[in-house]
């Protein structure tokens, strides 16, 4: 998800050994360039988050270390929406209203696990509801998770 964010208005991505949606970045010898028009207009801070949520420092461009705690799944998801926040002022308005939490594993990757408890709780009647309060997911996920097995040969 790091590299599927908004894109930088004025700045682009390269190195990394081409680097695009879907691969990986390990080990410290990849780099990569974020090269911004900065000479004329400097870096947002929309385009500062982005940077950093694509695991990029802003100043440098340079791939951030995985331990960097900007490389959690959290942490990426929450930079990412703030600088959709700022980068629309419509969106920025309706956000004052208040939402409720998502739950804590929304965005998560799923477990065989959770597939286990999916799979006896609807073979035990229990409600899409009930299992994503069981499983800290959204009834939305749940039912999406739902599908997808039964659609598998």
């Amino acid at each position: 998800p790091l590299l599927s964010a908004l894109p930088l208005r004025g700045c682009s991505v390269a190195g990394a050994g081409g680097l695009g949606p879907g691969k990986a970045r390990s080990g410290p010898a990849q780099t990569a360039a974020l090269t911004c028009e900065t000479d004329v207009v400097p870096p947002t801070t929309a385009q500062i988050l982005l940077a950093l949520s694509r695991g990029l420092d802003p100043r440098s461009g340079e791939v951030l270390p995985p331990e960097s705690i900007v490389r959690r799944a959290e942490i990426v998801r929450a930079l990412q929406e703030a600088a959709r926040t700022l980068e629309n002022p419509a969106r920025r308005r309706a956000d004052r209203t208040w939402h409720a939490p998502l739950p804590p594993k929304t965005g998560t990757p799923w477990t065989k696990e959770e597939d286990a408890i999916l799979r006896n709780g609807r073979a035990n009647g229990r409600t899409v509801e009930e299992l994503a309060a069981d499983l800290g997911r959204t009834p939305n996920a749940v039912q999406i998770r739902l599908d997808r097995a039964e659609q598998a040969p």
